[in-house]
């Protein structure tokens, strides 16, 4: 929470950290996004306003359009923080609370790693970001599931599940609902695993940024390039780290660890230029005709 802050947005609303920040003194408003992937999820976003209501919180809600692309996960989070960031605009409320709790974050951390990324990937969410113009925090990331289902049971508030925390369409759902409970089975605690990894990623982050702070990325409307010397003093690892980042600065999207690993294991003398094309898992190769990489 920004010191002295006093008018907090939340979405969507996670009852137990909205009580916690009335409980406080904060003046919050509650933002929910429908994405309409179930039957009732009208329904329920009209609960949740009248909730609001009654407590006396402003309510804020929004019906994202029909996924267009088979990433719906992809799709559906653009939105929300489109969405978010034009409320933030509206109200001029620009520090946004997040409900994620410990469960959430091992489920993160599990299957980022499955999809390939990197340290600063498999770090897990962040407890205080900025995007979009706000601040974003998620203060409960600490917290298991249980313990908040508890706090709200005792303030004699209803837990209101999620329909879509079912779908079996959803990587996370699946490592929810049987990767999890399968290592559990076979005596391994996959919440405090993910959670260690996380952690042991977050360091290994800090170790990538300091490598790569001399590095200097010139941009123009499509390439992107460092110096041939700054790509000649790195290690294998830290220049994989480097792609990903002139991919996604010209894609504006993260490129998985994989897109990366043909040219971390080519050798440093055979090439200089990379033509990338966003989609696939390669990279063309030229030759060496230049002082620069891109």
């Amino acid at each position: 929470m920004v010191k002295g802050a006093r008018e907090v947005p939340l979405v969507p609303p996670p009852l137990m950290l909205l009580l916690a920040l009335m409980a406080q003194g904060h003046r919050v408003q509650a933002w929910h996004i429908d994405h309409g992937w179930r039957a009732g999820s009208a329904a329920e976003a009209e609960r949740l306003g009248q909730l609001a209501r009654r407590w006396g919180v402003p309510f804020l809600s929004a019906r994202s359009p029909a996924a267009s692309s088979r990433n719906r996960e992809a799709e559906a989070r653009g939105f929300r923080y489109r969405q978010f960031a034009r409320w933030a605009e509206t109200q001029g409320m620009h520090v946004l609370c997040l409900g994620h709790h410990h469960q959430d974050q091992a489920e993160t951390v599990c299957l980022r790693m499955l999809q390939g990324a990197g340290p600063h990937g498999i770090r897990g969410m962040a407890p205080r970001r900025e995007r979009d113009g706000m601040v974003l925090y998620r203060p409960l990331l600490h917290v298991p599931r249980e313990a908040l289902r508890q706090a709200l049971q005792r303030a004699g508030v209803a837990w209101l599940e999620d329909a879509s925390n079912s779908d079996a369409a959803l990587w996370r759902n699946r490592i929810r609902h049987h990767l999890f409970p399968a290592m559990q089975a076979a005596g391994t605690d996959p919440w405090r695993l993910y959670r260690r990894w996380g952690e042991q990623a977050a360091r290994l982050a800090d170790i990538v940024d300091a490598g790569l702070a001399p590095v200097s990325m010139a941009r123009t409307v499509d390439r992107v390039s460092v110096a041939w010397s700054d790509w000649a003093a790195l290690s294998p690892p830290l220049r994989a780290c480097l792609l990903q980042r002139m991919m996604q600065a010209l894609f504006l999207a993260e490129a998985a660890r994989h897109q990366v690993l043909p040219l971390d294991a080519s050798a440093l003398d055979r090439f200089v230029v990379f033509c990338a094309t966003w989609g696939g898992t390669f990279i063309a190769r030229k030759a060496r005709t230049k002082s620069r990489v891109s």
